[in-house]
């Protein structure tokens, strides 16, 4: 079961795409398809876009939007199947396509392009479901217009749990806070030069705000496509996976009953679904929850009051009312 030109990288200063032959068991064995791909980048065709036949617009592609920290790479492990929806976690194209918009390229005509040659039926027939890096979030209301019978589903969880979630991770992931939040904000509907915030926000006032504004690009999604998208709270995903994986295969046209599901689940629920080697639950999670809370509940009850004064009136209803808040 193969992809024969997998479009694994994408030039657009030059407007080249890298195309590699790709199969399942890689799209399985790779973390994300971005530089983590278990496969050998440099081996790439390289082809100018220009001079490709253009892709066919697939009838049953299906997108994956989330916010981070929020348990999509688990969900998109739990919709992946061989033979009927391959999941495609992360491809590198579309983390190229969100760098070169932030730096004032265009591009107009190479998205639609390239979102169609992701999501191509594989050799046995199976479709699509890419989900986008999270860095991409801006291209998003694109990347539907692109794919105009894509089924959608969009993952995103409360305020508090993505505050809590940025304080477990590691120093390294917290410093790129304020570069993420430059992302979001450009061409975001919530205007930040608007917002009256600290004039020194800490971490917190940081993480709160790219959590917002990754919720307005979710709900100008909701607004530019209205009933195209469903919207999943993570909270249900780590509290009831079954009923949560099987009402989001419904959606994407994939019934599954709830023992097809929980089977599933059974080797993904037990383990860190970025790293399969470590052992990790809801229980664990709910256990590392507890101790930052305790650690940080002042700080964290102080943030979230300022994003309240601060942000949250600023935001489109569609972002808090619409969306698991």
């Amino acid at each position: 079961m193969v992809f024969r030109d997998f479009p694994v990288d994408y030039d657009a200063r030059h407007d080249l795409v890298h195309e590699l032959r790709l199969d399942v068991a890689t799209v399985e064995q790779s973390v994300f398809l971005d530089n983590r791909i278990a496969a050998d980048l440099a081996a790439a065709t390289v082809v100018p876009r220009s001079a490709m036949a253009p892709a066919a617009v697939p009838s049953r592609a299906a997108i994956l939007l989330h916010t981070s920290f929020c348990g999509s790479t688990l969900l998109a492990k739990a919709l992946h199947h061989r033979e009927r929806r391959v999941a495609l976690r992360e491809p590198l194209v579309l983390r190229r396509l969100a760098d070169a918009a932030h730096q004032g390229l265009s591009v107009d005509a190479a998205l639609p392009d390239l979102a169609r040659r992701l999501v191509q039926p594989w050799s046995n027939g199976a479709a699509a479901l890419v989900k986008p890096t999270h860095v991409a979030l801006p291209l998003a209301s694109a990347l539907l217009a692109s794919l105009p019978q894509a089924n959608v589903l969009a993952l995103t969880s409360s305020l508090e749990d993505f505050l809590l979630s940025n304080l477990r991770k590691p120093a390294e992931t917290q410093a790129r806070t304020g570069e993420l939040v430059a992302r979001q904000a450009r061409g975001n509907p919530l205007d930040v030069r608007r917002l009256v915030l600290p004039p020194e926000p800490d971490f917190l006032d940081i993480v709160a705000l790219q959590w917002s504004l990754q919720r307005e690009w979710l709900a100008l999604v909701q607004r530019r496509f209205p009933g195209r998208m469903k919207v999943v709270d993570a909270a249900l995903l780590y509290s009831r996976p079954v009923e949560t994986l099987v009402a989001s295969a419904a959606w994407l046209g994939d019934p599954l009953d709830a023992a097809d599901a929980a089977a599933r689940l059974q080797p993904l629920l037990g383990v860190h679904a970025k790293a399969p080697h470590l052992a990790y639950d809801a229980a664990t999670r709910d256990a590392h929850n507890a101790i930052v809370r305790d650690a940080y509940g002042p700080a964290l009850r102080a943030a979230l009051d300022r994003w309240s004064a601060n942000v949250a009136p600023a935001m489109a209803p569609e972002a808090l009312d619409g969306l698991a808040v």
